[in-house]
């Protein structure tokens, strides 16, 4: 999967196509965060969300949280997001 986002980004850069650079660029560090066993899901979550704002589509990750608890309980108990 990491090698196939990867070449998606590339593919991406490539064609200057941006949001699908951004979310594959997003995406392709989280088979590496799964596979490290130092860290738990909440910290790959924690790391994802704010890899998420950084990239500029943490929106996305706040609307998709409606859908999902554990990222709705993430950013409540984080809501001092805006200051990282």
């Amino acid at each position: 999967m990491f090698e196939a986002l990867v070449q998606i980004r590339e593919e991406a850069n490539e064609n200057k196509l941006k949001k699908t650079f951004k979310l594959s660029n997003w995406l392709h560090n989280v088979p590496l965060q799964i596979s490290n066993k130092n860290k738990n899901s909440k910290e790959i979550l924690s790391l994802m969300i704010l890899a998420a704002k950084h990239e500029g589509f943490l929106k996305w990750v706040e609307e998709v949280s409606t859908r999902h608890d554990d990222i709705k309980e993430w950013l409540a108990e984080n809501d001092d997001i805006s200051n990282i």
